[in-house]
């Protein structure tokens, strides 16, 4: 067996180096700067700026407001060195007419220090006052400092101004950093911050009313609209620029924030029940081989999953470039990875080997305990606060699964009972809090780093120790199996559905959490009882139909309001700006650190500053 193992990764190594040369072939011939695929790229950009000069070319909408549409103070100005910044130049000359404030929308799975960057340079170099990165989920906004760096580098490449001049200089603090030497504001958002402004413009109507300079009935549009402005320091966006496959603004402007959230609900709601299902499938092919040909051979179907992983997302990292490439990351945290691989795969082993010692029903109830698991490592390490409403639905989902366990005992479904409950019990438990862990540290990831990287280092270290623990503990169950056309069929159905759900659950968890998750994966049970009633002749109980309908009234509860993060002492300390002019913070309330780059000097001898509130 240790041969074929041996062999078994030197194939793996081979199909390794063959995707390597293949990428390195394809990014020579189709993305090379001499290749035809790049020469038509670049073309293709120069008609889309031919097309979008002429549309900012067009004459302005009648204002003369403030915020109106401006000649740019920057386009006249002299840009050292040539290049990419010879280039916007003329761009900042050929645009008569440009955007007060420009809008950026990230919406894409993968976000890009590197194209945001060159974004926001460009929109500084042609003379635009104010720059507003907005994504969602708050992805440059946690990572701000990373963002800035990938600017001012961005800067010192593409425009060849030197960094050397310039300082920053962080509010009550003697930190000191570089910054861009531009006169524009950069504002990096999330959706929090559109509530933010809605709750600091009602305080400051309220306090307007307490003082008699504004009555209750004097509250309209145009009053809530000033007080919006006066409140975020900045105008409205004359341009809204969207970057991925979604036809919204996801809350960019405050408007819209509570519908976003309605929007968000019911995607949740579906997202995890797409999960549910996927889980459902893994089921049904481990009961049938389980049961039809007596194959017990959990490890080697979870080292089957780690495989397709390592095939798909490890040599993907493989062949990127720079600080996402797979070496660079082991470099970094290699051995995170490594424990972190050694948690998922116990955690589908011990409660895989839970069958065999204890009841059906048992592993249904106490598998539940992964949901007070993740609440508590959320709450601790992702700094995540739930309202009353959330514990409500978490009980509700927690009375439904109840009532399955409840029918499961009506209609005699006790499969599995064996000598030892107690040992069964203890690994679900122990199965439970390892899945907990793992879906934390999964929703760290997905939400900090990216999917692929996490499927990646997964697919590394699940695939090597997966096959450690197959060669030692079930070669010999994996001799046994009878092998034809069926059982490979199932097992290719199953490993398509582990596959789908671990290339899947990355994406639901960061649109919503690993709690919602965990929760939504409560009806997986259901399913399988459902196709159980066709293909395995279960027994009905109508308790199953009013266990379902409860655990999505708990979900609907637990979707219908949006949790928080708390703000981290060290981060608030370091972030705390109490007199700063850029942004009015109330006198009271959570302070929710919002970074605006911000450049005082009138010429590029000036030394700019830089607040962060």
């Amino acid at each position: 067996m240790s041969v074929a193992h041996e062999l078994l990764w030197r194939l793996l190594h081979l199909i390794l180096h063959v995707q390597r040369a293949l990428f390195a072939w394809f990014r020579g011939w189709f993305g090379g700067r001499g290749s035809w695929l790049s020469r038509w790229r670049r073309r293709a950009a120069s008609a889309a700026a031919a097309v979008a000069s002429r549309a900012l070319l067009a004459p302005a909408a009648v204002g003369t407001g403030a915020f109106a549409y401006h000649r740019p103070a920057a386009a006249g100005r002299k840009v050292v060195g040539g290049g990419g910044g010879g280039r916007w130049r003329k761009d900042g000359k050929s645009l008569h007419k440009l955007p007060g404030h420009v809008g950026l929308v990230v919406v894409e799975e993968e976000q890009s220090y590197a194209d945001m960057a060159s974004l926001v340079v460009w929109c500084m170099a042609v003379g635009i006052s104010y720059v507003t990165v907005y994504d969602q989920e708050g992805f440059f906004k946690r990572n701000n400092s990373r963002l800035m760096d990938e600017i001012l580098k961005q800067q010192q490449e593409l425009l060849n101004l030197d960094r050397s001049k310039y300082t920053v200089k962080f509010a009550n603090q003697d930190k000191t950093d570089q910054v861009l030497n531009c006169q524009s504001t950069l504002n990096v958002l999330s959706s929090e911050d559109g509530k933010t402004d809605i709750v600091k413009a009602a305080q400051k109507f309220c306090h307007l009313v307490a003082q008699k300079q504004k009555k209750c009935t004097d509250l309209d549009m145009d009053v809530l609209e000033n007080l919006l402005t006066s409140t975020n320091g900045f105008p409205d966006p004359e341009l809204i620029l969207k970057f991925g496959p979604v036809d919204s603004v996801l809350g960019f402007l405050p408007w819209q924030i509570r519908l976003t959230e309605i929007v968000e609900l019911l995607l949740s709601i579906a997202l995890g029940q797409v999960l549910s299902l996927l889980i459902c499938g893994i089921s049904l092919t481990s009961k049938y081989l389980s049961d039809d040909f007596h194959a017990n051979t959990p490890v080697f179907q979870s080292f089957l999953n780690y495989i397709l992983l390592f095939l798909v997302y490890t040599t993907t990292l493989a062949v990127r470039q720079g600080e996402e490439n797979l070496l660079a990351i082991l470099k970094r945290r290699w051995w995170k990875y490594m424990i972190l691989g050694i948690i998922d795969i116990e955690a589908n082993y011990l409660v895989v080997k839970a069958y065999q010692y204890t009841t059906f029903t048992s592993v249904q109830l106490l598998d539940c305990f992964v949901i007070p698991v993740v609440i508590l490592l959320s709450w601790f390490f992702l700094l995540v606060r739930y309202k009353a409403v959330h514990f409500i639905g978490i009980v509700v989902c927690i009375l439904g699964m109840g009532c399955m366990a409840g029918a499961d005992v009506l209609v005699g479904r006790q499969q599995g009972a064996g000598e030892n409950k107690l040992i069964g019990d203890l690994l679900v438990l122990g199965g439970a809090t390892l899945y907990g862990i793992s879906n934390v540290c999964e929703e760290y990831i997905v939400r900090n780093l990216s999917r692929v990287e996490f499927l990646g280092m997964i697919g590394l270290f699940g695939s090597f120790f997966s096959g450690i623990q197959l060669a030692i503990m079930e070669h010999k169950e994996l001799l046994k199996v009878p092998w034809d056309w069926q059982i490979g069929l199932l097992y290719v159905g199953f490993s398509a559905c582990m596959f789908g759900l671990y290339s899947f659950m990355p994406v639901v968890i960061k649109k919503t959490s690993a709690t919602a998750v965990n929760l939504s994966l409560l009806t997986a049970d259901l399913y399988s009882l459902f196709c159980g009633f066709f293909l395995f002749y279960y027994k009905f109980s109508g308790l199953y139909l009013l266990s379902f309908f409860t655990i999505l009234v708990g979900l609907v509860l637990y979707s219908s309001t949006s949790t928080y993060v708390a703000q981290d002492p060290r981060v608030y300390k370091q972030f705390r700006n109490p007199s700063g002019p850029v942004v009015d913070l109330p006198a009271s309330g959570q302070l929710e650190p919002s970074v605006t780059y911000t450049s005082l000097g009138q010429e590029t001898e000036e030394e700019p500053h830089v607040r962060v509130a």
